[in-house]
């Protein structure tokens, strides 16, 4: 087993998943309880994973014009830590949605990381979040979906199969990768199709084992199985949503994705000891484009991969020491920039509108 089906493994057992910038605190009036006003600068912000069981997850900021990194900007302004396991952020309409999956947390904020709920539950532990029409949804790792309402906050679920991960919505149904992880040998198979009105699953689809990631370019889905670590490969499959047709999409050892536009970037060999590859495959047309990076960018130890609107992401880890975020242009491309992110395992980069 190569390290990256180890590591991978790892996390679906035990986890319910070259300049250096200088480093700036932000500006935060310590006097009484209630936290001054968010100055940091920077539309980007980094989540970072942690260390399962250390309750470390959290939020940095990045100004990318002074290539400054504000870190633990989330503590820093609501005086409180994310909890244990950061598993995805989202921004949708004026607020962030931040699922800490350890903690079995919803954080809702606005724009500036100023905190305005926190939905929890003992029987909810969040994976990945995806938005339509007013509404949040998470994928629940005790076999749900749940829909939040970005209004009142209320909540409510309906069951899909086992340990779901990705989730994307699309003309009123929502697609649910379940990948079956902690059934390890015996894989998830199947995507849930739910429908948002009645919110109930009307049907399966069949997928590769162990499907986890789910991308979406207008009607076409992406989805990234990762087989059983051993005899069968991580595989990257396709399907026009609303159809019942899955077909294989030719590459090699795919390890992540991440999608901006008609652009979906595919990270390949994660592990090579000479570097990951980064392949451009046109989502809208289901056709490969080039190639991005090479190994000879000689990326090791890739934790995470994210696109923005000019950027390219590549979080780095090796689990044990805070991880480093490498960052490229995205119509260059040239490494633009790397920086510590001041947490382990660096998970997600969004974007904040202007």
């Amino acid at each position: 087993m190569n390290p990256f089906s180890f590591r991978r493994l790892v996390r679906h057992l035990f986890l319910p998943a070259v300049l250096l910038p200088i480093f700036a605190s932000c500006n935060k009036d310590n006097r009484g309880d209630t936290p001054a006003p968010y100055f940091c600068e920077g539309k980007y912000l980094v989540l970072n994973n942690g260390d399962w069981g250390k309750n470390d997850a959290s939020v940095g900021r990045w100004q990318d014009v002074k290539k400054v990194y504000y870190p633990n900007a989330f503590y820093q302004t609501n005086n409180q830590h994310l909890g244990d396991l950061g598993q995805d952020a989202m921004v949708y309409g004026s607020k962030i949605y931040i699922a800490i999956s350890g903690s079995k947390k919803i954080f809702v904020t606005d724009l500036n990381l100023h905190l305005i709920r926190t939905i929890n539950s003992d029987d909810m532990q969040p994976r990945q979040l995806a938005a339509d029409e007013g509404k949040v949804y998470a994928t629940l790792y005790e076999g749900y979906l749940a829909e939040i309402d970005t209004t009142d906050f209320s909540l409510r679920k309906t069951k899909v199969g086992d340990y779901p991960e990705g989730v994307v919505v699309y003309n009123e149904k929502a697609y649910v990768a379940n990948s079956g992880g902690l059934n390890y040998p015996n894989y998830g198979k199947t995507l849930s199709v739910v429908d948002l009105t009645s919110f109930q699953e009307e049907k399966t689809l069949t997928v590769k084992d162990n499907p986890c990631g789910l991308w979406r370019c207008n009607d076409r889905l992406y989805i990234l199985s990762y087989g059983n670590y051993a005899d069968v490969p991580a595989k990257l499959q396709v399907c026009v949503m609303g159809t019942d047709y899955v077909q294989d999409v030719d590459y090699a050892s795919p390890a992540m994705c991440a999608i901006y536009g008609d652009r979906l970037y595919v990270l390949a060999d994660a592990y090579n000891a000479a570097g990951a590859t980064v392949y451009i495959h046109n989502a809208q047309k289901n056709e490969k484009v080039g190639t991005f990076l090479t190994s000879e960018a000689q990326v090791t130890q890739a934790y995470s991969l994210s696109a923005t609107k000019d950027y390219l992401w590549i979080g780095t880890s090796d689990y044990k020491t805070t991880g480093e975020m490498l960052v490229w242009n995205r119509e260059t491309p040239a490494r633009y920039t790397s920086f510590d992110t001041a947490g382990i395992n660096p998970q997600k980069v969004i974007e904040l509108p202007e």
